[in-house]
């Protein structure tokens, strides 16, 4: 009979990872998990903040297999059950053998199938500690997959995204869900048999809630994973056919993470609440005998981590001495343990930490009872008794990081245990918004963060424990939920670090300005005549627009901090540049202009033919070399494009070209890259 879930903290402060970020060197202990005689193998699926971690078993007698729950020890969660996620408080979705999804209710020791759309067949990937699931679920008849929120006690269809104009949607599916009820997941749409994967987000704590394509510059990709800051992981390629990289979206921006030296891709499979990001690369070019020729392979996968804007090969951080590859993490939680296969088995990677054992940002004499608690093989109730090795217990108080412990490091402990760094400053607000304001110094290096809240416009002050440069950003609560959301008022990290030396280290006089901005700017044509009624837009923190007066200017106000892409439009005219990224961060903009041109009308001109010497996105012109003179032809965002092209920004270097365009102003209306098409 199985027993009910309990949540257990499984050494957090004797890892002294919370709070804490990836550094270059971070090293990981290797721990395989103790699932009983019973067990022929096993694979896992999530890992909790609480060090659970659920996945399915095959029984070494009969081959049946079960789901299980390890928080310690292995526990059977039943034949035919499929656990794919675990929240904090112990929810548990995935689907069983008849293929449903099931909730798991730690309260009541109970499973709940949560039927399906219309069709056969459902699965939860996600769940929160609401008990709340979401999955993709069969529709009736033919109808692709959907993806579903069950709450309430009902399974919701989230439809389709609302905002990529005229695409077709196929399926959606959904594959994380936090506290907040966000939802996030891929659709694939399209236009006819073409048909690509884009990352969406639904946020149900909306009544008016509908399913939105992710914001950010690509073509295709998915949402795997999000924390509770609402910040979401997965992949996206700025080609429907191509693989591209993992990024991380804040809610506003998204990030390119890269990838790790020889691979060519990446994908994310999870992200803390530290926005610690893990997943795999792949895609690189490999020598066969068989052909004794280099071919492309996307089959050699190899792990990785991303923190504090870099990114790293998670196999340089694990004893030389283990065997195989780490290829594929599968999650990873707020103390920094990874779950991942290596060499055919799955593990915990538990991130080796020091100089603040138990990570509360101050070194005092709580970090002495965790490494006196670790030498002595416990830790504090309820946790399971240390399995750490002495000499590990003993880096816990390794305070200068130097590899040993001597009278160096009581002397480092003595320099953090008196008096912290201290930042005064204050924040300047002028909108008519009111809440707390939130004020956080985040450190470069270490990722750690100090805040400060206070009532509204004024002064404030963070007490520093560590040494550091700090970069200050504040963002105003006006729904009080402690969360920094879109359309609050934010100033982002300052550009230029303060420096705090440790000991009674001050730095006074750092001022943040709330805003709200004034962006203003001038339409002109060519000889600086203006042009009145054309149409500003910005798309950013704040949604506005505004249209050129008489003198061809534009001034908008009330616009929150962040940045913004500002465009120009008018149905006669077409303008260079063709929008404009603008930041507004600390003060008013000024001086974004636009030069316009009026539309041709009548036959084309010209022609000629040549190779592609550079080509200039922002002001959407191209320069080719036409038998050794070089002209540049403009264009214009109503451009058609044939043959290998289906954008200005796919036309490539050295390709021949014809162009088609108006003499006098060398205005380009067509663009071929198959000469001969």
């Amino acid at each position: 009979m199985r027993s009910k879930l309990r949540n257990r903290v499984i050494m957090l402060s004797l890892l002294g990872f919370v709070g804490s970020q990836v550094a270059f060197g971070q090293e990981y202990v290797v721990t395989r998990l103790d699932m009983g005689p019973d067990v022929f193998s096993f694979g896992a699926s999530h890992i909790n903040n609480y060090g659970q971690i659920v996945g399915t078993w095959t029984h070494a007698d009969t081959f049946e297999i079960h789901g299980f729950v390890h928080d310690g020890e292995m526990r059977d969660l039943g034949l035919g059950m499929y656990p794919r996620a675990i929240s904090d408080d112990g929810f548990i979705t995935g689907n069983n053998a008849g293929g449903e999804a099931f909730l798991y209710d730690p309260n009541t020791d109970s499973f709940s199938p949560l039927g399906t759309l219309g069709g056969v067949t459902s699965v939860g990937n996600g769940v929160n500690d609401l008990g709340e699931a979401a999955g993709e679920s069969d529709m009736a008849g033919t109808t692709p997959n959907r993806a579903f929120l069950y709450t309430g006690g009902a399974m919701i269809d989230l439809g389709t995204p609302t905002n990529i104009g005229t695409l077709v949607t196929d399926y959606t599916k959904a594959n994380g869900l936090n506290d907040a009820g966000l939802v996030v997941g891929e659709a694939l749409v399209g236009f006819g048999g073409e048909r690509w994967a884009i990352p969406f987000v639904y946020d149900s704590s909306d009544p008016g809630a509908t399913m939105l394509k992710i914001s950010g510059s690509f073509v295709s990709g998915s949402a795997w994973a999000l924390n509770e800051l609402g910040h979401v992981a997965g992949w996206k390629s700025d080609n429907e056919d191509f693989w591209g990289h993992a990024f991380l979206h804040d809610g506003i921006t998204m990030t390119d993470l890269g990838t790790i030296p020889g691979k060519a891709h990446t994908i994310a499979t999870a992200v803390n609440n530290l926005d610690v990001v893990v997943g795999q690369a792949f895609g690189e070019w490999v020598w066969a005998d068989w052909c004794q020729c280099n071919v492309w392979t996307n089959n050699i996968k190899r792990a990785f981590i991303y923190s504090n804007s870099q990114i790293l090969d998670l196999n340089t951080m694990i004893p030389d001495d283990e065997t195989g590859e780490l290829t594929i993490p599968l999650g990873i939680n707020d103390s920094g343990k990874i779950l991942t296969p290596l060499g055919g088995e799955i593990v915990v990677l538990s991130p080796i930490v020091t100089a603040d054992p138990n990570d509360d940002g101050h070194v005092d004499l709580a970090d002495f009872a965790s490494f006196v608690d670790c030498l002595a093989g416990a830790d504090a109730d309820p946790a399971p008794a240390s399995s750490m090795h002495p000499a590990e217990c003993i880096r816990l108080v390794d305070f200068d990081r130097d590899y040993d412990v001597d009278t160096a490091d009581f002397a480092r402990l003595q320099v953090w245990m008196t008096d912290p760094g201290r930042v005064l400053g204050s924040v300047a607000y002028t909108g008519t918004a009111t809440g707390d304001i939130h004020v956080t110094a985040t450190g470069t290096e270490t990722g750690f963060q100090y805040h400060a809240i206070i009532a509204g416009p004024g002064p404030f002050t963070i007490d520093l424990w560590r040494t550091d440069d700090y970069e200050v950003s504040a963002f105003l609560d006006s729904n009080g939920n402690g969360v920094r959301e879109a359309g609050e008022p934010w100033a982002p990290a300052m550009t230029n670090p303060i420096h705090v030396q440790g000991k009674g280290g001050l730095v006074e006089n750092i001022l943040v300005d709330l805003g709200p901005y004034a962006l203003e700017g001038l339409v002109a044509y060519e000889d600086a005549t203006p042009a009145p009624g054309v149409t500003i837009s910005v798309q950013g923190p704040t949604v506005a627009s505004t249209s050129t007066g008489a003198d061809g200017t534009y001034f908008l106000a009330d616009l929150l901090g962040g940045d913004y892409i500002v465009s120009p439009s008018d149905p006669i005219r077409y303008f260079y540049p063709f929008d404009a990224a603008v930041q507004l961060v600390g003060q008013d903009v000024a001086g974004v202009d636009f030069e316009t041109h009026d539309l041709p009308t009548g036959e084309v001109d010209g022609e000629t033919m040549g190779l592609v010497a550079a080509v200039d996105l922002q002001n959407y012109s191209i320069s080719i070399d036409v038998a050794g003179n070089m002209i540049v032809v403009y264009v214009y965002a109503d451009t058609t494009y044939s043959g290998f092209a289906t954008m200005l920004e796919e036309v490539t270097l050295g390709h021949v070209i014809e162009a088609q365009f108006y003499t006098p102003s060398n205005l380009a209306v067509h663009i071929d890259t198959d000469p001969a098409g």
